[in-house]
């Protein structure tokens, strides 16, 4: 887990929720992972998403996500993702975190605002961007605290778990 320092807040995990064997979301995923660039690109992220929809969490988990689940965000019609539990927290419902694999392939950087994108650009599997939360002049580490993935193929995820939890103020700063 990536670790937010630009927050005074600290994250609790009170439960973690399993995902539960999916044979036919296990193969999906996998003959996804297969048709990647670079199907060695996988890595484990945050949906920043349910906010939208948080009655779909507990179906996601077991069957996986849909087209329905997909965001009508700035860099275009997908699932957005962060490596940080704090960032996809303020895009999700509160308490609730969904943690998953996703195979991201060959990324492509995008930093111009598309709403009408549907896909990352030929050659590529997704895209890593700003992020929703950017602002103009963030520079360093704030602005890389920021940047989501994107990616326009619901195969490409796997749910791992859905992580319960609460916050409190951090001392000491």
């Amino acid at each position: 887990m990536e670790v937010d320092r630009s927050i005074n807040v600290q994250y609790n995990v009170s439960s973690i929720l399993k995902a539960q064997n999916n044979p036919a979301l296990s193969s999906r995923f996998e003959t996804a992972l297969g048709n990647l660039t670079d199907p060695t690109m996988v890595t484990e992220l945050y949906f920043c998403g349910s906010l939208e929809k948080p009655k779909r969490l507990l179906q996601i988990l077991s069957e996986g996500f849909t087209e329905e689940d997909f965001i009508h965000g700035e860099f275009g019609r997908g699932l957005y993702f962060s490596k940080y539990p704090s960032k996809a927290a303020q895009f999700s419902v509160l308490g609730k975190l969904l943690e998953v694999r996703v195979g991201l392939g060959r990324i492509e950087t995008v930093i111009r605002y598309d709403r009408t994108r549907k896909g990352p650009s030929e050659r590529y599997d997704s895209i890593i961007v700003p992020g929703r939360l950017f602002h103009m002049g963030d520079q360093g580490e704030s602005a890389m605290l920021c940047q989501e993935y994107v990616v326009f193929n619901v195969d490409q995820v796997m749910p791992v778990c859905l992580l319960s939890y609460t916050y409190v103020p951090r001392t000491g700063f």
